[in-house]
């Protein structure tokens, strides 16, 4: 399990979908839909800022997708999620 939220990208404080998913127990294709979901309704102008579609290799050395997330599109994303893990990271936020 990763111990890091947060990670720095080009001098930026961003994580990821996978960290995101690990996190927060999810599978992480549930999280890529959300997070696709919340850039619907959140417009172009703060998903070019805030969202960035990346990828990664999986254990079977497959190009899968991944988004890197700033805090905002963070706090977006999770803030909507009603686990016991997510309630605490807003208590702490």
């Amino acid at each position: 399990m990763k111990n890091q939220l947060v990670f720095i990208k080009e001098n930026n404080a961003v994580t990821d979908s996978l960290t995101i998913a690990e996190m927060f127990g999810k599978e992480h294709k549930n999280v890529l839909r959300d997070i696709e979901t919340q850039m619907e309704y959140a417009g172009e102008e703060f998903n070019e800022l805030n969202f960035e579609r990346n990828s990664y290799k999986d254990s079977l050395n497959r190009l899968k997708p991944k988004y890197d997330l700033t805090e905002e599109a963070f706090t977006l994303v999770v803030f909507g999620y009603n686990t016991k893990e997510a309630v605490q990271t807003k208590i702490k936020f």
